[in-house]
Parts: C-alpha cells; sequence; structure tokens
C-alpha cells in the first residue's frame, strides 16, 4: 500500500521563495512531518485571479486519486497586489476565483469540507505593494469563502523572519515556524 499524499498549489510562498532549497519549503516540511508523499506545484507569483501575474488555471487540476489525501493551497498575496497595488482586479472579483476554484474542486472529485486546506494569513509588513490592513481585507474575504465552503484553512501564522521585501519569509529558519505550524493546524 503507498503512501497517501498531499498535493500543494499556490505562489512563493508554497514554492519556497528563499529557502535554500525546495524541500525546505512550509509545504514540503509538513508533508514530509505527517510522512506523506507530496507534490509541490507552488510558482512564484502565481494567483488565483486572471490579473497581470501568473494565473492559475482550472483546467489544471487534477481529478482526486485514492491516494491522494488532501489539496493544499497557498493564494492570496499576488491577488492582494493585484488588487491594491496594480488594480487590475477588485476583492469580488477574487472572492469570484475562489468560489470557482471551490466548484472545479468538487467537480474533480476533491471534497471541499474533507479534501481542502486554504493556507492564508502570514506574518507581513507594510510593502511597496499594499498595507497590512489591505493584505488582511483579502484574507478576511478569503476566510469568510472557506467558511461559507466549509472548507478547512489555516491562518495567523507566529511570527517568523522576514524577508527585507516585508513580503517574503527570509530564509530556512522562517519556513521550518512555518511549516511546524501548518503541520500542527492540518486535520
Amino acid at each position: 500500500m503507498s503512501m497517501r499524499a498531499y498535493i500543494g498549489n499556490g505562489h512563493s510562498f508554497m514554492n519556497g521563495f528563499n529557502a535554500s532549497v525546495q524541500m525546505n519549503s512550509f509545504f514540503n516540511r509538513a508533508a514530509f512531518a505527517r510522512h506523506r508523499n507530496f507534490l509541490n506545484l507552488g510558482v512564484n507569483g502565481q494567483s488565483i485571479t486572471p490579473g497581470t501575474s501568473t494565473p492559475f488555471n482550472l483546467t489544471t487540476i487534477r481529478a482526486k486519486t485514492t491516494n491522494d489525501e488532501r489539496l493544499i493551497v497557498a493564494w492570496d498575496l499576488n491577488d492582494t497586489r493585484e488588487i491594491y497595488d496594480l488594480g487590475t482586479i477588485t476583492l469580488v472579483q477574487f472572492e469570484t476565483a475562489v468560489q470557482a476554484f471551490f466548484d472545479a474542486l468538487a467537480a474533480k472529485g476533491w471534497s471541499k469540507t474533507a479534501d481542502l486546506t486554504w493556507i492564508t494569513g502570514y506574518k507581513i509588513l507594510d510593502n511597496a505593494f499594499y498595507t497590512i490592513a489591505e493584505y488582511q481585507t483579502v484574507v478576511d474575504a478569503l476566510v469568510a469563502k472557506c467558511i461559507s465552503n466549509g472548507v478547512h484553512y489555516i491562518t495567523n501564522f507566529p511570527t517568523y523572519p522576514l524577508d527585507p521585501d516585508g513580503v517574503h519569509p527570509k530564509n530556512d529558519t522562517a519556513y521550518e515556524i512555518m511549516g511546524k505550524y501548518v503541520q500542527l493546524n492540518m486535520r
């Protein structure tokens, strides 16, 4: 019998931006600590909305297999930039994209209530792209959407070392803190 698998989709935090190797991303660390196979599909600069970032393509969602245990996603940072820095999307468009993602998952056999975890609410500073308050507005909207769909979410991360950009985790130590937090808060 093969081990159950975690699939990760999302932005640079999922991918492990600033980690020495992708294995040190929070997702990979949490999956490894829980003794799961894992596939990290995180992409730096990716968003869930069709703005100027690299938008996620809903058609690439794979159908759930018997070995797939959990789909863990992390989109909100680049979407916040699209809303508040670039003005290419609205908060309503973000919420619509999140709902479309939930609906596409269900069509591929993933249960919103049993199979999905959304990661959000990172520790950021006011930065060149948006303020903490603007980011919190997006997080609040995302959490509300998760609650209304019965989706498990992880938020309110503990403090970890930040990159000078005020957004990204600074190093492997930051990802270790994040990975332990995700591991402890997974269903």
